[in-house]
């Protein structure tokens, strides 16, 4: 049984005990299945998923995801409908940030890393039409299992300039993959 050390897990219980809904921001850093599961302990927590290319492991996938509770949602306009009324009703909500976009998907060319990156609007459009809290969180893998880290992201991460929104959105991502570089996908 790997161990799970929490880090910052109160600055969500306490946006929920308010009413407020909290939106995850889990880059492709460390083990982000991990993040996923602890936050259905948390509260009510609507997950956006890409479906599998291999439909036939679809359930498999599906069922193991959604075993502490939380509920997977497909990256459509029911999934998307299915994050906005969680946030309103003061749940929580997770996405990958650094996930790249269909195309024609809303976002712009902005720094990460120091290079032009296209980063998708959605965390941006969330924040603004819900008024939820922007939790950044990753899964760090340790000797022995996981040392699990939230904190909240940059205020200007759901900012009105989805430029200025979408390059404090990569600064916080770029912070979150200080820690253990070695560990991004």
């Amino acid at each position: 049984v790997a161990r799970l050390e929490v880090r910052g897990d109160g600055l969500i219980a306490d946006a929920l005990s308010r009413g407020r809904g909290v939106l995850v921001l889990a880059p492709h850093l460390g083990n982000w299945e991990v993040v996923g599961l602890h936050l259905a302990t948390l509260g009510p927590t609507v997950a956006l998923y890409q479906p599998l290319r291999l439909a036939a492991l679809g359930p498999m996938v599906t069922q193991a995801r959604q075993r502490t509770g939380a509920k997977l949602v497909p990256t459509n306009k029911a999934g998307l409908g299915a994050l906005l009324r969680a946030l309103h009703g003061g749940g929580i909500a997770g996405i990958l940030p650094d996930q790249v976009p269909d195309q024609g998907a809303a976002g712009c060319n902005v720094p990460f890393m120091g290079v032009p990156c296209f980063t998708g609007a959605l965390a941006n459009g969330l924040l603004r039409k819900t008024g939820a809290l922007a939790i950044m969180a990753y899964a760090e893998r340790v000797r022995g299992g996981f040392i699990l880290r939230y904190r909240v992201a940059q205020g200007a991460v759901s900012g009105e300039d989805l430029y200025l929104a979408l390059a404090a959105l990569n600064r916080d991502i770029e912070a979150c993959l200080a820690q253990c570089p070695e560990q991004y996908q």
